[in-house]
C-alpha cells in the first residue's frame, strides 16, 4: 500500500507520542495501560520502531499485541507500516499446510480517565482444536466471545479473558467475507482485514440478527469512540456530497447507479494523521 503515508512510525511517534489523546505500545508481554499517567505526568519510554518483520510461534507463546488510543487510529497506524508479520521458522519447517493468522480485539478502560478506551489488537496463530478436546465446538462456532482454543494453553493470557465494565472482547470470526488470513501478511493488509470484519459487523443483514455475534464489534466501537463515528459519518456524508457535485458538473449524476464498493473505507484507512483528531481537551 505505497503512497498512503511517507512518514515513520517513528516520526509520527516522536511528534505524538507524549500526548494524552494518542499513544502506541506493542509486544509480546502484557499491554500496560495507560501508556501515559494522566494522575502523574509521567510517560512511559517510548517503543522504538516496529521491526521490519514479527515471528509469530505456536501455543503456548504469548500473542503479539498492539495497542492504539481508538480503533479508527489502530486501523490507519497498521496501513502506514511495512512491518511484515510470518511464522517462526522452525514452525514452518514442520508444517505441510499453510498457517493462518487469528486476530482478538481488547476495548480496556483507562483507569485514569472517566470514559477513555484503548483498542488492543492480539496476534496469534490458528491452532486447530484437538477432535477430543471438551466442548469443542464453542471454538468452532463462530462465537465472538469465545477467545481461539490456543489461548487456553497459556497461563499468561489470564489479563484477556477478563470482560467486565473495563474490558470488552470481541474475537474475529471465520467468515465467507473475511477468512483468516494466510501468513506472512503485512501491517497494510491486516489493516484491510480488520475493516473487513468492521464491514461484516455493520452490515445490515447482521445488525437485524438478534442472534448474530458478529454485531457485537460495531456497538463496541460506538460506545466506546462516539465522537468517532459521529465524525466518520459526518467525513462520509461530505465525501458523498463532493462526489455527487462532480458529477453533476461532469454531466453523470443520473445515468450511474448509486452503489457502495467499499471506497469508504479505504478513504478511512489511507486518510493521514490528524493530530487535532487524536488529542484530548
Amino acid at each position: 500500500m505505497k503512497g498512503i503515508c511517507k512518514c515513520s512510525f517513528a516520526a509520527v511517534f516522536l511528534l505524538l507520542g507524549f500526548t494524552w489523546g494518542l499513544f502506541t505500545a506493542y509486544g509480546f508481554k502484557p499491554p500496560n495501560v495507560p501508556f501515559f499517567n494522566a494522575q502523574t505526568g509521567g510517560a512511559a519510554t517510548l517503543p522504538p520502531p516496529f521491526p521490519e518483520a514479527i515471528a509469530l510461534y505456536p501455543a503456548p507463546a504469548p500473542p503479539f499485541h498492539i495497542m492504539a488510543s481508538s480503533w479508527k487510529h489502530l486501523v490507519r497506524l497498521l496501513a502506514q507500516q511495512e512491518t511484515r508479520v510470518e511464522v517462526d521458522l522452525a514452525t514452518i519447517a514442520g508444517s505441510k499446510t499453510d498457517r493462518h493468522l487469528r486476530i482478538v480485539v481488547q476495548f480496556l478502560k483507562s483507569p485514569f480517565t472517566t470514559n477513555a478506551w484503548r483498542t488492543i489488537i492480539y496476534l496469534t496463530l490458528d491452532e486447530p482444536v484437538p477432535p477430543n478436546t471438551p466442548s469443542a465446538w464453542r471454538f468452532t462456532n463462530g462465537d465472538t466471545s469465545v477467545l481461539p482454543y490456543s489461548y487456553t494453553k497459556g497461563e499468561e493470557l489470564r489479563h484477556i479473558t477478563a470482560v467486565n465494565v473495563n474490558s470488552q472482547l470481541y474475537v474475529i470470526p471465520l467468515s465467507a467475507t473475511s477468512p483468516f488470513p494466510i501468513l506472512p501478511i503485512t501491517f497494510p493488509n491486516i489493516a484491510l482485514y480488520l475493516q473487513c470484519a468492521m464491514r461484516d459487523s455493520r452490515a445490515r443483514r447482521v445488525q437485524n440478527d438478534p442472534s448474530s455475534g458478529m454485531r457485537r464489534l460495531a456497538k463496541i466501537v460506538m460506545a466506546c469512540y462516539p465522537d468517532e463515528i459521529t465524525q466518520e459519518a459526518e467525513e462520509k456524508k461530505s465525501s458523498r456530497s463532493v462526489g455527487n457535485l462532480l458529477k453533476r458538473v461532469v454531466g453523470r449524476g443520473g445515468a450511474e447507479r448509486q452503489e457502495s464498493h467499499g471506497n469508504e473505507d479505504v478513504y478511512d484507512i489511507i486518510t493521514p494523521f490528524r493530530l487535532d483528531q487524536y488529542v484530548s481537551p
